[in-house]
């Protein structure tokens, strides 16, 4: 799984840059990873935005944006946990952290074909 956090701040945090575990948890706008859905057509990356908090669910499902009621359920099962918090952030921020994200070639390109072969 690779994967890659982008923060308000401007700055980022990958699986390259170090353990899961030492992933800063505050303010995050992005999270962006390697399409891990078993279909012939998802490929490339997936964003997970606009979230209260991002919980790490192992290699199978990579990072999965929560509310509340979902970060409960996700601390109240068995293992290792990994949480991320989201931020708000004024318009500007945001729309530079998601050209940022885009622009980033450390993930495969997102390309998501539908059954007739047509990208998105």
């Amino acid at each position: 799984m690779k994967w890659r956090i982008y923060y308000a701040d401007g700055s980022s945090y990958s699986d390259c840059d170090g353990a899961l575990e030492d992933a800063p948890a505050w303010g995050v706008i992005i999270v962006a990873q390697e399409d891990v859905t078993p279909h012939p057509y998802n490929i490339g990356r997936v964003y997970r935005f606009g979230r209260d908090f991002y919980c790490w669910r192992g290699e199978t499902w990579g990072w999965t944006g929560q509310d509340g009621v979902g970060l409960t359920e996700y601390l109240a099962g068995k293992g290792w946990k990994k949480v991320l918090n989201g931020t708000e952030a004024r318009q500007d921020i945001y729309h530079r952290v998601k050209a940022q994200a885009e622009q980033d070639d450390y993930l495969p390109l997102r390309a998501v074909r539908n059954p007739e072969g047509y990208c998105d």
